[in-house]
C-alpha cells in the first residue's frame, strides 16, 4: 500500500467512525459489512440503507438505494453535517 492509499485509508476509518457515532446519536444502528468499505444504516428492523465508499478517482460515500423517501434524506443530513464538521482536511460529498 503506498502512502497515499494508506492516507486516504485512515481519513476513510475517521469518517466512518465520526458518521457512525452521529447515527447512533440519532437513534440509528449500524452494522459493518465484511471485507468492504460499507455499512448497513437500520432506520426500521426490517429497513436499511447501505452506506459504502467508493475509491478514486471518485473518493466519496454513497448511500444506496437512491430514492426520495424521507428516511434517506435525513440520513443524508446526517452523514453531510458530520462530514462538514471533520476536522480530518478533506471535505467529501455524499451522493
Amino acid at each position: 500500500m503506498n502512502k497515499s492509499s494508506s492516507r486516504e485509508a485512515r481519513l476513510v476509518a475517521q469518517e466512518a467512525s465520526a458518521i457512525r457515532a452521529a447515527l447512533k446519536q440519532s437513534g440509528y444502528e449500524t452494522r459493518k459489512q465484511s471485507r468492504q468499505p460499507a455499512w448497513k444504516i437500520f432506520v426500521e428492523p426490517e429497513k436499511h440503507y447501505k452506506l459504502t465508499y467508493k475509491t478514486a478517482p471518485v473518493s466519496t460515500w454513497v448511500l444506496h438505494p437512491d430514492s426520495n423517501d424521507p428516511n434517506r434524506q435525513s440520513l443524508l443530513d446526517i452523514i453531510q453535517n458530520t462530514l462538514a464538521t471533520e476536522p480530518a482536511g478533506v471535505a467529501r460529498e455524499i451522493s
